[in-house]
This record gives structure tokens, sequence and C-alpha cells, in this order.
């Protein structure tokens, strides 16, 4: 079964974007991001990947935010 050219793009970005990951070079926040996951979802994707859950300063600004935003 052929891949749709959509299908073929979102893997290449996966791809992509994972590596960036796992080098260091962007927090799982910025590859979730990048992927038009949410937190949830780019978390299930590395569990899935057994890729380590790095979780970084980017990750807890942005979690902060969320969580005043809620408060609010």
């Amino acid at each position: 079964m052929k891949k749709s050219r959509s299908d073929v793009i979102r893997e290449i970005k996966e791809v992509v974007a994972l590596d960036l990951y796992k080098k260091g070079r962007i927090s799982s926040g910025k590859a979730g991001e990048m992927l038009g996951l949410s937190k949830r979802e780019m978390l299930s994707l590395l569990n899935y990947k057994k890729l380590p859950i790095n979780y970084d300063v980017d990750d807890l600004k942005s979690d902060l935010k969320t969580l005043d935003k809620l408060i609010k």
C-alpha cells in the first residue's frame, strides 16, 4: 500500500523532531510543537518509542505559564 504524501511528510517530521530531541537540541515541548502534539501526546510518543523523557527548563516555564492561566 502506497503512503500518501501527507503521511510521508508526517513521518519525516517525526524522525527529525525525535532526532533533535534525542541529541538534546530541542525540548520535548518543542518537538511536540513541531509535530502538532499536545504535551500528553508527545510524552506518549516518547514512551512508545522508548525514549527518555528529559524535562528541561523550557518545559518547566511552559508548564508554569499554563498553570498560571488555569489558576486565573
